[in-house]
């Protein structure tokens, strides 16, 4: 029985390599901040301990700050088709547009907390309302 074991294991890692994901399935896991950005700067704050819960199947992105018990619940939607890829976070009524990026188990999120314009690019500048996520998944 033992040596069935990796067998199947083995077996079920390379069935679950088959076929890809769609991002709807793959963005939704629990993502760890890495880094961020906001209005050009790169803070060395709490986010790096922050951890984001993805649930596409839903439509909701939960930011929960630095392993507090404090969160922000936002509702998501995601376009793969577009050129970048488009994710817009609707806090409270307010639709935050942005773009996203997910290669494997890394996620990069940009959006305009503003609501105003969907950054064209993973960056932020002075003076701006843009903020600049990069995950990574959580391996549990």
């Amino acid at each position: 029985m033992s040596r069935r074991l990796p067998v199947l294991v083995i077996g079920l890692f390379l069935f679950a390599g088959c076929g890809s994901k769609s991002d709807k399935e793959a963005i939704q896991d629990v993502w760890k901040v890495v880094s961020s950005e906001e209005g050009g700067h790169s803070p060395t704050d709490p986010r790096k301990k922050s951890l984001c819960l993805v649930d596409a199947e839903v439509g909701l992105f939960t930011l929960y700050a630095d392993e507090s018990p404090t969160r922000l619940t936002f509702k998501m939607k995601i376009d793969p088709a577009k050129s970048p890829k488009q994710i817009d976070l609707d806090w409270d009524g307010l639709v935050q547009p942005g773009i996203y990026e997910l290669k494997g188990d890394d996620l990069k999120i940009c959006y305009d907390q503003a609501g105003k314009t969907r950054p064209a690019d993973y960056k932020t500048s002075a003076g701006d309302k843009v903020l600049l996520l990069v995950l990574k998944r959580k391996k549990i």
